[in-house]
């Protein structure tokens, strides 16, 4: 049974695939996509119970896509995450959470554990 689903939205490939094997393993049902855009896209489409999405993409930052995504999913959690220090910007846009993308795998899982009850 799954825990829920997450879209994942980070350019980065190697970033999706650990956060993807690291939350699979943790019961998640997990996509994921590069670009702002095509995360929108996903969420439109689909139901995500979980937003994990970088600052720094291509199309959109994360603090723009964090706007959107409030909007259309006003009940899902949302994570933003950086290498920079993001924090602000996110949680203005309505982030529930914001995590340091070098903490990332020590913190998500509670931070989750945390959030789902």
């Amino acid at each position: 049974m799954s825990r829920g689903t997450v879209l994942i939205l980070d350019d980065h490939l190697l970033m999706r695939d650990s956060l993807e094997t690291l939350l699979t393993a943790e019961g998640f049902t997990v996509s994921s996509c590069a670009t702002g855009r095509a995360g929108l896209d996903l969420a439109k489409r689909n139901n995500f119970r979980i937003f994990l999405v970088d600052y720094r993409m291509p199309d959109m930052n994360g603090e723009e896509v964090t706007r959107v995504l409030r909007t259309l999913c006003p009940e899902a959690i949302i994570i933003g995450f950086s290498i920079e220090s993001r924090e602000r910007e996110f949680l203005n846009a309505g982030a529930d959470e914001y995590i340091d993308k070098a903490e990332l795998d020590d913190k998500l899982v509670q931070c989750l554990n945390e959030r789902i009850r």
